[in-house]
């Protein structure tokens, strides 16, 4: 797995809002966010990585939602289990998303589970990985 570097880009202005309207009072991973910004950087991974292959996922937002997993006790499995149990998802840079990542969305909430995609086109970066910009527009408009 090769690594491209990427710089986290702040939260953009409509994602706030979006969950500040969803958590008035906010939520521990909110306050985890806002207290520290950004707790790990691509860099500090980069010598684990191969200059040659596929590209691998952000290692600083998989070993983030290992922290966040900690934080709420829960096995591998029973992260599975509570993401399972959710009714609403809201799913951040959709722009991002190959058809297949936009149906495992949808399989998550169910039929009877809402879902809500947020993205900006000017930001899409995964062509590469088969995503395209507006494939969440198409499938679900």
């Amino acid at each position: 797995m090769v690594l491209h570097h990427q710089t986290i880009k702040p939260i953009p202005s409509l994602t706030k809002e979006i969950a500040q309207k969803a958590f008035p009072k906010g939520n521990l991973y909110m306050t985890l966010r806002d207290e520290l910004e950004t707790i790990y950087d691509d860099d500090d991974f980069a010598e684990l990585y191969s200059s040659e292959g596929q590209p691998a996922l952000r290692p600083g937002n998989l070993a983030l939602v290992c922290v966040m997993q900690y934080m709420a006790n829960l096995s591998d499995r029973g992260a599975v289990e509570a993401l399972a149990a959710r009714n609403f998802v809201l799913v951040n840079e959709c722009q991002d998303l190959n058809l297949c990542q936009i149906e495992l969305s949808r399989k998550l909430v169910g039929k009877d589970g809402r879902l809500l995609y947020v993205g900006d086109p000017k930001q899409a970066i995964f062509g590469f990985a088969g995503a395209k910009c507006n494939s969440y527009d198409s499938r679900f408009a």
